[in-house]
């Protein structure tokens, strides 16, 4: 007989720390202490534990005031899911993140973040949804990120990404919805892309000068 874990309901004292950071790096106007039993309760929705464990932050359309991502985050170890969008969020996106091997949803939509995608975070191979649209992200895509062999959604529409779509990408088999469009863009999206099937939903409009998707689902733009 297989017994499961029983939750003991006390955050380790590393995680609390680490949340105690983030909320005033990205200036939660928090006034519920930050202690080992509180962790895991008193953020119901917006901090979501397993086993004792933090393994999802998810913080939308709350006013942070201009806070920043702090490094120190991807010292929770397992999360699988960060999503805060619409926030105001300023600054870089950390390439210490990548040490989440269970990461399957990043969202930081929405904000006012700047910098480039770090290379670093194709080491995030359980990633399934990427978002960064609208936001200031500059610099070109990593081609390394081709490495994401799960991934079905990835949106940075709305930034100043520039350069090329990668045709490295075109290994992302899974991809249902791939949006590039309103950034700063060039060349001709490369034939290997036509192998994308399972894909619905494409936008490069803005971008791109020419495709070769002649054998992909209809409706792609």
């Amino acid at each position: 007989m297989v017994v499961a874990p029983v939750s003991s309901g006390i955050a380790s004292q590393a995680e609390v720390d680490v949340m105690a950071e983030f909320f005033t790096a990205v200036r939660y106007a928090n006034t519920t202490p930050v202690t080992q039993s509180s962790l895991c309760t008193s953020w119901p929705s917006m901090v979501v534990c397993t086993l004792d464990s933090v393994t999802a932050l998810n913080f939308t359309n709350i006013n942070l005031r201009g806070g920043t991502l702090p490094a120190s985050l991807s010292r929770l170890a397992n999360m699988t899911s960060l999503v805060i969008k619409s926030c105001s969020l300023t600054g870089t996106l950390p390439p210490s993140f990548s040490s989440w091997p269970r990461l399957s949803s990043f969202d930081v939509s929405r904000n006012d973040l700047t910098g480039s995608i770090p290379s670093e975070y194709s080491r995030l191979t359980s990633i399934q949804i990427f978002s960064c649209e609208f936001n200031s992200l500059n610099g070109t895509l990593p081609a390394s990120l081709s490495a994401w062999g799960d991934i079905y959604t990835f949106t940075i529409t709305g930034n100043s990404l520039s350069g090329t779509l990668p045709a490295e990408y075109a290994a992302w088999r899974h991809v249902t919805v791939l949006n590039v469009e309103n950034n700063s863009m060039t060349g001709v999206l490369q034939a290997q892309y036509s192998a994308l099937t399972a894909m619905f939903q494409f936008d490069a409009s803005t971008n791109l000068k020419g495709c070769c998707l002649h054998n992909m689902v209809h409706g792609l733009s």
